[in-house]
């Protein structure tokens, strides 16, 4: 199963970056974003579209 999270850094170009792991720890998705809520509705978004595309490739 995918998993998301937000990283937040004063140090880094990108101070806000949501990313998506897939189980073996790679990265699915990510994209840098202005606030914390931005970043937790793109995670939403995207971890809902790619369990649309696993129930579609593996019917249970």
């Amino acid at each position: 199963m995918n998993k998301g999270f937000i990283y937040e850094s004063q140090e880094a170009d990108f101070k806000i970056v949501a990313v998506i792991f897939d189980d073996d720890g790679l990265v699915v998705h990510g994209k840098a974003v202005e606030t914390r809520e931005e970043g937790e509705a793109f995670l939403r978004k995207a971890l809902a579209e790619l369990r649309d595309v696993e129930s579609f490739a593996a019917p249970r």
